[in-house]
């Protein structure tokens, strides 16, 4: 079996009324060791249905017909599909006319009296074709990964940035930044420093000099305020990832800031309840030991009250310990009472919290 036998069949649709030169095409091509196909048409009805029913890696045309043109067939061939390359085999199309074919989209003329050189005319031609459609798989590939970047991106609830190393530009940022900082983000764009200009003024030195020093390695992560144009203040943890070239070099800043408020409020209840509770739990231990020395005191005052013939300033005396320690049993309840609210509310933030997580 010969090396072209091996080789998967060229398609080749031949315009062309002539069967001797149908013939000696098909003869140059295998003597040139290029194995082909051929389906054959000579008018515009045969071409039409050929191209709609068959595939084919190459369409080969005489430029004068009986009954139908060269230029006619190229318009068709163009149309459906336009990617299959188009030679014109000619012997009487001249170079004026064979430079307006190549202007109209056909990829070579080959005089019937240089066939010679139509192999390698349909060689170029099928390299230039796969090009052309490697690049456009490339391009469909791209844009549906930017497609799916961009759906991710303006989905997601953080802001995705990306900058140069310098952060002199903001190469991207998603619209989560206008809900989020409140300004937009052509304003950014504009002014790749305006994120740091409404960082809260305690914060802003602390992220500066984070941001210069850290971004590059991979090991920025900072929490921080911001300040929104309405006022409102805001927690944000920001991340940054530096994006490396094959040697190393740092080519992009990559990073995804996040609205922390909500758990930083969530944190702060918890620290306030656990602060009540640990109170009521004081107060109520205060309470009972102290109800428990006053319950002395009052016993004792009694008992010494019972003996006869007692001073009249002691019994007085007796009276007002009797009187005090009522008092003070008092505001033992009161203690005991405050601490039972203040147990309570914390278990209601327990609760609360839980709620929250759930959800």
């Amino acid at each position: 079996m010969s090396k072209a036998e091996k080789k998967e069949a060229i398609r080749i649709l031949y315009v062309e009324d002539n069967w001797l030169d149908r013939e000696l095409v098909a003869k140059t091509l295998l003597a040139d060791a290029l194995l082909c196909e051929f389906a054959y048409a000579a008018t515009e009805t045969e071409v039409g249905e050929a191209l709609r029913n068959l595939q084919f890696d190459v369409i080969l045309s005489d430029f004068t017909l009986p009954s139908f043109s060269g230029t006619a067939a190229l318009t068709l061939a163009k149309a459906s599909p336009p990617h299959v390359p188009f030679i014109f085999v000619s012997g009487t199309i001249g170079e004026e006319r064979a430079v307006e074919t190549l202007k109209s989209g056909a990829k070579d003329c080959v005089h019937k009296d240089h066939l010679g050189r139509l192999a390698a005319a349909i060689r170029r031609a099928l390299h230039e074709a796969q090009q052309i459609a490697e690049r456009k798989r490339a391009e469909e590939a791209l844009r549906a990964s930017e497609e799916r970047f961009r759906e991710l991106a303006e989905t997601i609830q953080e802001v995705f940035w990306v900058t140069d190393p310098s952060k002199k530009r903001m190469l991207y940022i998603s619209p989560a930044y206008e809900k989020i900082w409140g300004r937009s983000c052509e304003s950014l764009y504009a002014a790749p420093g305006s994120w740091l200009e409404a960082i809260h003024p305690d914060d802003r030195p602390r992220v500066l000099h984070s941001a210069t020093s850290k971004q590059a390695s991979g090991t920025y992560d900072e929490e921080y305020r911001i300040v929104r144009l309405d006022g409102e203040t805001r927690w944000i943890r920001d991340r940054a990832f530096p994006v490396r070239d094959t040697s190393g070099v740092v080519q992009r800043i990559v990073g995804l800031a996040r609205d922390v408020t909500e758990r930083r409020q969530l944190a702060e209840q918890l620290r306030q309840s656990q602060k009540l509770e640990a109170i009521g739990q004081l107060a109520g231990g205060v309470a009972h030991d102290f109800n428990n020395i006053l319950t002395a005191i009052s016993i004792q005052a009694e008992v010494a009250g019972l003996a006869e013939n007692l001073p009249e300033a002691i019994q007085e005396a007796l009276q007002q310990i009797g009187l005090y320690s009522e008092r003070a049993a008092n505001l033992t309840r009161q203690l005991l009472v405050f601490s039972r609210p203040a147990s309570d509310a914390a278990e209601r933030s327990r609760l609360e919290r839980s709620r929250c997580s759930a959800h």
